[in-house]
């Protein structure tokens, strides 16, 4: 995939880009409009026009721009204080190409502020892409248990582009790997799956295959134990829960930033939770997930917007 763009009036000039991953090929050319809020004012005025907006692609985002019948959009990435800013590679997920395909392209955020201080009249998009097939794999290991009810701990194991995929996510593969080889010298009371996922940056892709490729198993997990980036000197770990009420990516992921001993600390907090819920003669945690983070799942996984 290769895309390009280009200023065509007052005077021509092109710059980095990235594409969003919608296969085919085609050149478009179109005025330029940049909207700092797809606010349905600003809106109004975008039809058949190549648009820039502030913030990623979003569901909400990109119903507006496709109702907009837009011709073709930019994003940006980074932040104004750093020195050097590396183009994102963002794909337009198939929950939103569900929505419409519309041709789009991603640059650095400053490369779209010096764009905008051109104030360029006429603007052009060559998009290169084709679909292709790649092969990705799972990782499982089980340890059988007493009873068929399953603990599984994840992490995924693939990065991005510009990123040595240190913190986020080599120290998650590392974790259930310790995980592994903690449980694995007793037998435990609940079957215990450790899986390692590839294909998570593009959108949870093989998490997805892996779930519907088990569908005959799932009335038997009790818990999920998903883990992304540990290790950090300094900060704190975030547990989040999707139960009941009771994105780093940079030349910056890199070792420098994490510490054995942060790491082991958050490790063994784990092992010792799991293994309370593990060996548990009665599940604690309820097979239930309450309304509210069901519409928080839906708006994060672009199944509808905010």
């Amino acid at each position: 995939m290769t895309a390009t763009f280009e200023v065509l009036t007052p005077k021509n000039e092109l710059f980095e880009v990235t594409d969003v991953g919608i296969a085919g090929s085609g050149e478009l050319e179109a005025e330029f409009l940049y909207i700092d809020a797809l606010d349905s004012i600003s809106l109004a005025q975008a039809k058949d026009k190549m648009v820039l907006f502030n913030g990623g692609i979003t569901y909400a985002s990109y119903k507006k721009i496709i109702k907009a019948q837009v011709a073709g959009f930019i994003t940006f990435n980074g932040d104004c204080y750093d020195e050097q800013t590396d183009v994102e590679e963002r794909y337009l997920r198939p929950q939103l190409q569900e929505l419409g395909k519309i041709p789009g392209v991603t640059m650095s955020i400053r490369d779209a502020e010096r764009l905008v201080r051109m104030n360029p009249q006429r603007v052009k998009m060559n998009i290169m892409s084709r679909e292709c097939t790649r092969t990705s794999h799972n990782i499982v290991a089980t340890i059988p248990g007493d009873s068929q009810e399953i603990i599984a701990f994840t992490a995924h194991y693939d990065s991005v582009c510009h990123s040595q995929g240190v913190y986020d996510n080599a120290t998650g593969v590392l974790a259930v790997f310790d995980f592994f080889t903690h449980f694995v010298k007793t037998k435990p009371k609940r079957t215990l799956k450790f899986i390692w996922c590839g294909v998570e940056e593009r959108g949870l892709c093989e998490s997805t295959v892996y779930v519907k490729a088990h569908q005959e198993e799932l009335s038997d997990y009790r818990l999920v134990i998903n883990i992304d980036m540990l290790g950090a000197v300094l900060g704190h770990d975030v547990v989040c829960a999707t139960a009941t009420d009771a994105v780093i990516h940079s030349k910056k992921d890199v070792v420098d930033f994490l510490s054995v001993d942060s790491f082991n600390k958050s490790v063994a907090f784990i092992i010792a939770f799991a293994s309370r819920i593990i060996d548990a003669k009665v599940m604690p945690i309820p097979q239930e997930i309450s309304e509210k983070m069901k519409e928080e799942l839906n708006i994060y996984l672009l199944r509808k917007e905010k």
